[in-house]
């Protein structure tokens, strides 16, 4: 089902060829044997704080989502996304918190706010400028479905931020664009960084959250992280896996968070999978950017 042209549900999207089946099979195995060997109990032991990164969550992912939510609340305090950073940042690590995240900006986290109203958990929303409020081919499109024909995602508007906002949720930038900043000069990113920031800022209030596209360490730069902090975000975001447990304060701009990213059609056992690897080898400050990155970011000293 469509409604005004744009997919409403995941079974539209997503693929059914050899490699999801192989790649469904192998999860559910992995995540078998895991629970056979008690490893995901882990997910139960760690005091930390667990960032969970998701884009969307259509009709057909509904009730996953909320029985995903159900399940992870037996076991976690809910921080608010600021709250989680604040928490990292500190080294406040007395319990087991979660937090929730969502790239990109499609129409449908306003369900997904909803649904996570009723369990009173907050979660920062990272929109890409350009796109929002846009429609049609048009659009500079997170998933670039319309240049292959594909049917299309409708985003957000700003009166949709306006609304998450007034739910209590957060709005982070993706960038203007969402290009991959590792092929920009310097000059392009600050247009993508800083712009995004300043619109952000004019059109919202406050902005301190930026999490940047693609989401791993090969579509990020050294220069890119410190433009991030300069603009004046307080904090950056990957969507590299991890649990941060550190126990002592960090400067802001030593810190990459990590955000496990999850769909909420996904299996609960191959979500609770890559939650408990993560808890097992959890992160200290020092594990968060890749090695020699601090020096350039000006994180050290």
């Amino acid at each position: 089902m469509q409604s005004g042209n744009y997919v409403t549900r995941y079974s539209q999207l997503r693929s059914q060829g050899r490699r999801r089946i192989f790649r469904h099979a192998a999860l559910s195995g992995l995540s078998t044997l895991s629970k056979i060997t008690g490893r995901l109990s882990s997910l139960r032991g760690t005091d930390g704080v667990h960032c969970l990164l998701l884009h969307h969550v259509f009709e057909d992912e509904e009730d996953a989502f909320r029985n995903l939510l159900r399940l992870l609340s037996k076991n976690h305090q809910w921080a608010s996304y600021s709250e989680a950073v604040d928490r990292i940042l500190q080294g406040s690590m007395e319990a087991r918190h979660m937090c929730f995240s969502f790239d990109d900006g499609f129409k449908n986290c306003l369900r997904a706010a909803e649904i996570m109203n009723e369990f009173g958990i907050s979660a920062c929303f990272f929109v890409c400028c350009s796109m929002i409020g846009q429609t049609g081919r048009e659009a500079n499109h997170p998933l670039r479905s319309q240049r292959s024909g594909q049917p299309l995602i409708e985003l957000l508007s700003w009166d949709d931020l306006e609304t998450l906002l007034d739910q209590g949720h957060e709005i982070g930038s993706h960038t203007m664009d969402h290009r991959n900043l590792t092929e920009l000069s310097a000059q392009g990113l600050e247009e993508e960084i800083c712009g995004s920031f300043e619109l952000l800022r004019k059109k919202i209030g406050t902005i301190k959250h930026f999490a940047w596209p693609y989401g791993r360490f090969v579509h990020f730069k050294p220069l890119a992280a410190k433009i991030v902090f300069d603009a004046g975000y307080a904090s950056c975001a990957s969507g590299e896996r991890g649990c941060h447990a550190n126990k002592e304060a960090v400067p802001k701009r030593g810190l990459c968070l990590h955000r496990d990213h999850v769909i909420a059609s996904w299996p609960t056992h191959h979500t609770l999978y890559f939650l408990a690897r993560s808890a097992r080898a959890p992160l200290v400050a020092s594990d968060t950017w890749p090695p020699g990155w601090l020096e350039a970011i000006g994180g050290e000293g």
